[in-house]
């Protein structure tokens, strides 16, 4: 399956204009062999035999160096993923895999004192005809076909999980505040060291056309452009480069004052049979971090 990608991660506006000292935000590309993540101010990569192509955001927060360290992590972890032969249920195996990172890392961490930083993982696995995805926090993934802009995440704010609960809903900003994030854990679940990632609604699968595009992307491109405008944008059809620069670049324009990271894939064609692979189940997501 051809996949064209484009990917820009920057630390969105001046500082003179009340933007962030350092880029907190990070990004996971795996593909042609490869897998590319922002390391310092530059792109790394290294090899990377899995198949289809793999994808994240991920945004940090904690602070600095704390939000930049958690990205970095989240997104190298996210590369062990990809490995030769791919999992019979690929949704599941990225949210167990999510699930199983998040404890190892929360609890390294914890031995070292109290865990105050985090980030946002939002991934998406574009294998076979199929997009499978999982999710942490608030960065979004979007399914734009045929003029029509979806969105496939949600925002884990309070509220949200409030209302899954059946919970009264806080107002005012307390309830938009964001409930977890990977590696930090969540906020008033009880168990606050965990995540909950609920298959099915943090998780799916999606079947994809030719000329589908995917756009994973970090608050501080989205929350400025807002899904008009983002769907306007990719109705010019531009190479997904372009699309991904000038998602960075109007968001700047507009006045971003948060980091802003934008990963778009383009199918370009379909595979004509679905290839047999050696599958590894659940049991296998053995972890390499």
């Amino acid at each position: 399956m051809p996949i064209a990608i484009g990917y820009r991660c920057s630390i969105g506006g001046p500082v003179s204009g009340g933007g962030r000292e350092r880029n907190e935000d990070n990004l996971l590309v795996c593909s042609g062999g490869r897998a590319r993540w922002r390391e310092g101010e530059v792109i790394a990569e290294r090899p990377a035999n899995g198949e289809g192509v793999l994808l994240a955001v991920c945004d940090g927060m904690g602070g600095h160096q704390d939000g930049d360290a958690a990205a970095r992590k989240a997104a190298r972890v996210m590369a062990e993923l990809y490995r030769p032969g791919r999992p019979r249920d690929p949704a599941r195996a990225l949210r167990r895999y999510l699930l199983d990172a998040h404890s190892r890392l929360h609890y390294r961490a914890r031995e070292k004192g109290k865990v105050t930083m985090g980030t946002t993982l939002t991934a998406a696995w574009l294998l076979h005809n199929k997009l499978h995805w999982a999710h942490v926090g608030d960065s979004r993934l979007y399914l734009f076909r045929k003029g029509q802009l979806t969105q496939l995440t949600d925002d884990h704010t309070r509220n949200l999980f409030r209302k899954r609960d059946g919970r009264e809903l806080l107002p005012g900003p307390e309830g938009n505040a964001l409930a977890q994030a990977f590696l930090y854990g969540s906020r008033g679940f009880g168990d606050n060291a965990g995540l909950r990632i609920e298959h099915g609604r943090d998780t799916g699968t999606a079947e994809l056309i030719e000329g589908d595009t995917v756009v994973l992307a970090s608050d501080g491109a989205y929350r400025i452009l807002g899904d008009g405008d983002l769907a306007d944008l990719l109705a010019e059809g531009l190479s997904p480069q372009d699309t991904a620069d000038e998602m960075i670049e109007r968001a700047i324009l507009h006045g971003t004052t948060d980091n802003a990271t934008a990963v778009v894939a383009y199918v370009e064609s379909l595979d004509e049979v679905e290839t047999d692979s050696d599958a590894w189940g659940l049991e296998e997501d053995t972890l390499m971090i």
